[in-house]
């Protein structure tokens, strides 16, 4: 650790190394020690000297010292910095760009202190002030950008490496931070633009935050649908809000700033391999029409039906595969509103009418839920002969695709008035 203003700090990164460097050289030192940093001190000297005079750091500072901290507030929080902070970001950032870097960084750090001035500004010095709303899962390979809707896109999880600190993703599922394990995640994305704030130190302030309105529900809900559309695990991992660019967060003074961010709900029991399928673009456009309809008059009566057969997917553990039998047969049963008795015949009766079309069809459906529900009651009453692990997952596979189908026909067209009269009627 180093002694800085007072306070221990461990050393983390790079620019950790480089802010205690500074921080030594701009104090006082004692005789004999001061001689070693002079050529330091006459570096920062100057380049503390120009940060200090820009109108708006000079409105907060006044004539108080190069290391007297200020306030900077980023979209989520108010933090203290201070100048050799904000070198520290300019020299790590000049040693990113190309030759030149260092004009280039000052540009950067002039547009988000002053985003009307026009001196040194470069042509994406906007793009600093860009945020983002940011969902990350597990259990798709995206190759490339797509649009969901009210302004959310999907991406591969390198598209959002400029905005999420990695760090957060070694946090809640520490074995996809490799090239291959961050293959496996995506990101769910909604952009907004902001400005950073300057304020004197003794100063305080609420910041009224909105948590992107809906976005952590819409997002969780998108993927519950990715889930099921694609009939494989796709798990949120965490929902980060106020991503800001992480280069505009050094610049600034705070290298090690993340957003705040929330857990997905199956993030704790996560533990599978890093793998993953690729995205089906025909499953990709389903979720996304059924995603569409949750304004609609059906989808909140099917919300925790999406979320079980989404959880059905994930499930771990000792009994995985029974219970995920069950939870499929208690989305069948609700969503064929099966009460009383006779339930094994009155949900292949209405499931062979709902999705069947034809005589031919309507057969097949028949059978297939009466072997997905012999299997369901074998694991509920126990079984003469014990179903076997290989039978379990393929009346699974055959339950879940009849769930599927039901849940997503119900989305776009409602249920039947009467679901005996719709079996009577033979439409």
């Amino acid at each position: 650790g180093h002694a800085y203003d007072g306070i221990v700090d461990m050393v983390h990164v790079r620019s950790d190394v480089l802010l205690a460097l500074y921080a030594t050289a701009s104090f006082r030192m004692e005789s004999g020690e001061e001689s070693r940093f002079a050529h330091l001190r006459l570096a920062l000297c100057p380049v503390l000297a120009l940060l200090k005079a820009h109108p708006t750091l000079s409105d907060v500072l006044g004539a108080s010292s190069d290391t007297k901290k200020f306030v900077v507030v980023l979209p989520d929080r108010a933090v203290e910095t201070d100048l050799l902070r904000m070198v520290v970001g300019l020299m790590g950032r000049a040693m990113e760009l190309p030759e030149g870097g260092c004009g280039l960084a000052c540009g950067e750090l002039a547009a988000l202190l002053d985003p009307a001035g026009k001196v040194g500004a470069t042509e994406d010095s906007g793009s600093l002030r860009s945020g983002s709303h940011v969902a990350l899962f597990h259990g798709l390979r995206f190759e490339e950008e797509a649009v969901i809707a009210d302004g959310m896109t999907v991406h591969p999880f390198a598209n959002v490496a400029s905005l999420v600190n990695e760090q957060v993703l070694n946090e809640v599922a520490p074995r996809l931070v490799t090239p291959n394990g961050r293959t496996s995640v995506g990101a769910i994305v909604k952009p907004f633009q902001w400005q950073p704030e300057f304020l004197p130190q003794a100063d305080e302030m609420t910041i009224d935050l909105d948590w992107g309105g809906t976005f952590r529900e819409d997002a969780e809900a998108f993927i519950e649908l990715l889930a099921v559309s694609h009939a494989a695990p796709v798990v949120c991992l965490v929902t980060i809000h106020y991503c800001v660019q992480r280069v505009a967060a050094r610049l600034l003074g705070e290298p090690h700033y993340r957003g705040s961010y929330t857990w997905g709900r199956s993030a704790h029991s996560f533990g599978r391999p890093a793998a993953a399928r690729a995205v089906s673009l025909d499953a990709l456009a389903e979720a996304r029409c059924m995603f569409l309809e949750r304004d609609g008059e059906h989808y909140p009566r099917l919300v925790p039906i999406i979320a079980r057969l989404a959880e059905a997917q994930a499930r771990s553990g000792r009994f995985a595969d029974e219970d995920r039998i069950l939870d499929v047969a208690i989305a069948l049963e609700r969503m064929y509103r099966l009460a009383g008795g006779e339930i094994s015949h009155k949900l292949r009766t209405r499931a062979g009418w709902f999705l069947g079309v034809d005589a031919e069809s309507r057969t097949r459906e028949v059978k297939s839920v009466k072997e997905f529900y012999s299997v369901r009651s074998a694991v509920v009453h126990g079984p003469r002969g014990k179903a076997s692990l290989q039978r379990n997952r393929e009346a699974f596979s055959q339950g879940f695709d009849i769930a599927r189908r039901t849940l997503f026909r119900l989305l776009r067209e409602g249920p039947p008035d009467d679901w005996d009269t719709l079996v009577v009627a033979g439409c």
